[in-house]
């Protein structure tokens, strides 16, 4: 199956809600997804690519700068999605690849990445590709109770 990685635009917004609600567990509208889509496409620190094959889109993966005052500059994937039916056929290395070109072009040091303890399979791949777990970490997150539509 021949697959293409372009970057995103807004008519993507509908495959990666249904792609982050079926491959990560989150249920988010797709009006928002849209939202946040438009405001990750125009902004100079993020990119964004989705993985087509045969004009369906299968994949995408969101990443954008990581500064902190104590480490180098790097890149933060925020997440990767692979339809469970096409996984194992080089569409996450693909996704990763195009990330790690973006990074570099950017001069980046580093790309890094958190993923879900019960992610196991997930990890395996990261491995796989070169990630290196450096530490187990707690994600700390407190609510601003902001209204989102359903």
């Amino acid at each position: 199956m021949p697959i293409q990685i372009r970057e995103a635009t807004v008519q993507d917004a509908e495959a990666i809600a249904q792609l982050s609600a079926v491959c990560m567990g989150y249920d988010y509208p797709i009006a928002d997804t849209a939202e946040n889509l438009r405001h990750v496409l125009v902004s100079p620190c993020d990119t964004v690519f989705v993985a087509v094959a045969e004009g369906k889109t299968v994949g995408y993966i969101h990443a954008n700068e990581y500064r902190v005052l104590y480490a180098p500059f790097m890149v933060n994937i925020m997440g990767i999605s692979v339809a469970p039916s096409c996984r194992r056929c080089g569409i996450g290395r693909q996704l990763l690849s195009a990330v790690e070109h973006w990074a570099r072009k950017r001069g980046a040091a580093a790309i890094r990445l958190v993923s879900g303890a019960c992610r196991t399979e997930a990890h395996s791949f990261y491995r796989n590709y070169g990630f290196d777990c450096g530490k187990d970490q707690k994600n700390f997150k407190k609510g601003l109770w902001v209204k989102h539509s359903k």
